[in-house]
């Protein structure tokens, strides 16, 4: 009869909720405490965060990207050409819209620096041109700085949207009788030695006087503390 079916079906499913209440009774015991309760709304609250922070990043990195400009946004697609591919981005036919006429009508060293979370993640320059036009410079250089610096292991894809980048521009290098016509915010040097030679940037963070830029250009050239070298001082144009 109708009532019967409806008894051995209640029956069933009655035996069906207690096998499943006895097979899962540990997470249910869990649960039924309010302090895993708590733990694990508090956990999932944690992890929203983590999606929100993320979306966050990309939101700021979008916005870094769009300030780029058009030395900046040629560094960055050379990079990521070669992380993407292992090949060297082709100027000019693959320059970056919109890009200034100074990439391919003027020769000039160039230094490419990337930075993530403001730590240098790689650096790599020429004190002056080696190549046809600054386009090719800055394509060369950001090649190696995020493939060959020795300091670094080479970039990866997957951080390719978390690097900021600046290009450093290199004007020309004037010979300087003392330090005192030096200025770290202003001026990058060049120490030379024989044929040891370093360079330091200038506006670098942490570096505040004459002193530090010559000791640390010296340590990149090998040139002792007390030995004797030559001067020279240049400007940057910095494009970040």
């Amino acid at each position: 009869s109708k009532a019967k079916k409806e008894e051995i079906k209640a029956k069933e499913s009655s035996e069906s909720l207690n096998s499943f209440i006895k097979e899962n009774s540990n997470i249910i015991n869990f649960f039924n405490n309010e302090d895993n309760l708590d733990k694990t709304i508090h956990i999932i609250e944690d992890i929203d965060d983590i999606g929100g922070d993320l979306d966050n990043d990309n939101i700021n990195n979008n916005k870094i990207r769009e300030n780029e400009d058009g030395y900046v946004r040629l560094a960055r697609k050379a990079m990521d050409t070669y992380v993407k591919t292992g090949g060297e981005l082709l100027v000019p036919d693959n320059l970056p819209k919109d890009s200034p006429d100074d990439l391919l009508n003027r020769r000039a060293g160039a230094f490419v620096s990337l930075h993530i979370d403001g730590r240098l993640r790689g650096c790599r320059g020429t004190i002056a041109a080696t190549k046809d036009n600054l386009a090719k410079e800055i394509v060369a250089n950001a090649i190696s700085a995020c493939s060959t610096d020795p300091r670094f292991s080479p970039v990866t894809e997957r951080e390719l949207d978390l690097i900021e980048i600046s290009v450093d521009v290199l004007g020309e290098a004037q010979a300087i009788a003392s330090p005192e016509e030096l200025d770290p915010q202003r001026y990058g040097v060049i120490v030379s030695r024989g044929m040891r030679r370093g360079l330091l940037l200038p506006m670098l963070d942490g570096i505040d006087t004459v002193e530090e830029q010559i000791a640390i250009a010296k340590r990149k050239a090998g040139i002792g503390e007390y030995e004797d070298c030559s001067l020279q001082r240049f400007e940057v144009v910095r494009h970040e």
